[in-house]
């Protein structure tokens, strides 16, 4: 299969350098450090269970590129709607499009720009970090969750490739497994990457940015990993706080979220992500631009949509655009 992965950061560098290993046609689309680092090294990946690396096709530019059979978005979600004016010359006929981006806007734009029966919705589990260009660091799970995006109004439309049949969703609704769908899962599974096909994708993305949420946002406020705030039961109260705002906004868009999901996230935090530095934590670190309108800022519109109060989120909003503008500052001086 012909993949192309916008982006070699540490997810789309973990989740590529498996595929290369196990025998898919893989490139990168990067610019400068990483660029220049990958056409000189392989691509490492420094892992909790094994370190691996491999020997990665990188350009710099798509001009004169073949549309691919797939193609991943990793890059962060506040560059989306730059990256489909720049990927439209090689989304093709047969291109299917895959999101490893946080949030749950990301693949209502790309079938906006190129057809709902082109895009699967995806969700990355995953705790690594760049640690130099071109070496990435694995510190936790690694896992993906993949499916058809059937909700909010864009189901699959007619003359989508492959024969779907029905599987039942935990919640008791309906979600089409196709054969698009099984060759992806299948191509991910024989690159030794965990990954189930969801019945229920668009709920999954929700799930997953109520975690986001809640601790990537808390740990850069407090500066600090996912252990060292699970320490404190304010940062408890904080995190339980946030997440059931996420929990309203997701009720007005139809999507059903229980109190079990805030203690699952906690308890899976606690046991397996304690030595994790969110994303958002380490973009502040290095001075990067911060994805909180991704998560809070996104919370807090549709909250002023729906008349919903997300005191909470609003605070986080408010601070974290204040820490976003300071960086933004020192990085122009």
């Amino acid at each position: 299969m012909r993949i192309l992965i916008i982006g070699a950061g540490a997810v789309g560098g973990f989740y590529g350098t498996k595929l290369a290993l196990a025998g898919e046609d893989v490139t990168f689309l990067t610019r400068g450090a990483t660029f220049e680092a990958l056409k000189k090294h392989d691509l490492v990946v420094k892992s909790f269970r094994g370190d691996f690396h491999a020997r990665v096709h990188v350009v710099d530019s798509l001009e004169g590129y073949a549309p691919p059979d797939l193609l991943v978005l990793a890059v962060k979600s506040y560059d989306t709607d730059q990256i489909i004016g720049q990927i439209r010359p090689v989304v093709g006929d047969g291109t299917l499009l895959l999101s490893f981006q946080n949030g749950v806007e990301n693949e209502i734009k790309l079938a906006t720009a190129f057809g709902r029966e082109k895009v699967l919705g995806c969700v990355c589990y995953i705790g690594a970090e760049v640690v130099e260009p071109g070496v990435i660091h694995h510190s936790a799970r690694g896992t993906v969750a993949i499916g058809e995006m059937t909700e909010s109004g864009y189901p699959p439309q007619a003359g989508g490739r492959g024969n779907a049949r029905s599987t039942r969703s935990a919640e008791g609704g309906m979600a089409p497994q196709t054969n698009r769908l099984d060759q992806i899962v299948e191509t991910f599974r024989k690159a030794r990457i965990e990954v189930h096909a969801s019945g229920d994708i668009r709920r999954d993305l929700w799930i997953k940015l109520c975690w986001n949420t809640a601790f990537n946002q808390v740990c850069t406020v407090a500066r600090a990993t996912v252990g060292v705030v699970l320490e404190s039961e304010a940062m408890h109260r904080l995190l339980r706080a946030t997440m059931r705002e996420v929990f309203a906004v997701a009720a007005r868009h139809g999507v059903e979220l229980s109190e079990s999901i805030i203690d699952q996230h906690l308890t899976l935090s606690s046991e397996e992500l304690r030595s994790v530095k969110p994303s958002m934590l380490q973009d502040f670190e290095r001075g990067r631009r911060l994805e909180h309108e991704t998560f809070s800022g996104f919370i807090v519109r549709e909250g002023e949509k729906f008349g919903l109060p997300v005191p909470i989120n609003t605070t986080l909003y408010e601070f974290l655009n204040f820490l976003d503008q300071i960086s933004a500052r020192e990085l122009n001086l």
